[in-house]
């Protein structure tokens, strides 16, 4: 039996044509996230799940739906805490933080901080002070050094020279350079954070690709990115921002982010980001005036960085489109559950016309679809 894998719902075999599918629009029946379009996700509406336009609207916001409302909000005319407490940071206002179920002010420059919990106000991060503790210091983004002590996270180490904080030796580690080679890997053998693991013929030349574009360009951009989303009140959360994974829908068209911080949003993602848009961007965020370098792939796809005019007809190929999966005990709630899919992220819809796509490693797919 022919092996298969799977992109956006779309089985095909190994070895054939991967195209892209254009995504289900709003009010259509789904199961999962990357089913929908661009922007929109699989939440319970109507006493069925169909994909929204959901996770935009922030506290204090007008709203008609609990879906609606970024984290764990819900609607009453406005979106509020759900029983006055909050369970994520994009719950609470701009300059706050969640900590134990209670919004609080962000800590201020040389604040003590404890890692993950605690957050700084930009352009501020909770930064490492000493090897034996999570206990850190709300100091400068992208200040430190090669062999500096660092909490295994993005903006930590000064990025304009290649320097990362590893993951592979627990949250507390040094800035090191960049060590992304053609290194063979299987699994989650690559360091989870800032690289994964990707093929492009077939499992035995599969190699860690790095996440990110690690260089001056890519902090510079994100740094502007955050200061433009702070100076809007638009919230945003460490998740949402370099994993794509948070409570938020930072993407949608009708976030703060998009509407307030296009520009910037464009620019960060086309610069940093290597994972999330390898069929281009969004079409709704401009294209980036900044001349950007992108390094040389070492193995695995190609990223797109530009956005590509959404197809009049769809090619015809080979393919079997997997059904949706039957779930004949779900029933959603009459006021709309804030439930929002099992399998949330960055939907990746497509920009192009046909990605074509020679495949036989299904670990790489998966993990570029998130």
């Amino acid at each position: 039996m022919p092996q298969t894998t799977f992109v956006r719902l779309i089985c095909v075999e190994l070895k054939e044509v991967i195209v892209n599918h254009p995504g289900k629009k709003d009010g259509d029946v789904c199961a999962d996230d990357r089913e929908c379009k661009s922007g929109m996700l699989c939440v319970n509406s109507e006493n069925n799940r169909k994909c929204r336009n959901a996770k935009f609207l922030m506290n204090g916001q007008k709203c008609r739906f609990n879906y609606e409302c970024v984290g764990s909000l819900v609607c009453e005319d406005v979106c509020v805490l759900n029983d006055k407490k909050c369970n994520v940071h994009q719950d609470c206002p701009v300059s706050q933080y969640c900590k134990e179920n209670v919004c609080i002010e962000k800590l201020g420059k040389d604040d003590a901080c404890t890692f993950p919990e605690d957050l700084c106000n930009h352009p501020y991060i909770c930064s490492a002070q000493d090897s034996s503790t999570l206990i850190g210091k709300c100091t400068e983004m992208f200040a430190k050094e090669a062999g500096d002590l660092c909490f295994s996270q993005f903006g930590e180490c000064n990025m304009t020279k290649g320097y990362v904080c590893p993951a592979t030796n627990g949250l507390v580690s040094s800035c090191l350079p960049t060590s992304y080679t053609a290194k063979q890997c299987s699994g989650e053998s690559c360091d989870q954070l800032w690289g994964s693991c990707e093929c492009r013929i077939d499992q035995s030349n599969s190699t860690c690709q790095p996440r990110y574009n690690q260089n001056y360009q890519c902090q510079d951009l994100y740094v502007s990115y955050r200061k433009c989303m702070t100076e809007n009140n638009c919230v945003t959360s460490y998740e949402d921002d370099v994993t794509l994974r948070g409570d938020g829908h930072q993407t949608n068209p009708k976030s703060c982010g998009v509407q307030k911080c296009a520009q910037e949003m464009s620019c960060y993602y086309a610069s940093c980001l290597r994972m999330e848009f390898k069929c281009g961007l969004p079409s709704w965020l401009p294209a980036c005036p900044t001349n950007l370098t992108t390094p040389k792939i070492i193995a695995g796809p190609t990223v797109i960085h530009t956005p590509k005019p959404v197809p009049t007809e769809t090619p015809t190929v080979n393919v079997t489109e997997t059904p949706t999966p039957k779930n004949e005990t779900y029933a959603a709630p009459a006021d709309e559950s804030m439930d929002h899919g099992k399998n949330t992220g960055f939907s990746l819809a497509p920009f192009s016309a046909a990605v074509v796509v020679v495949v036989a490693c299904t670990l790489a797919i998966s993990t570029a679809v998130f």
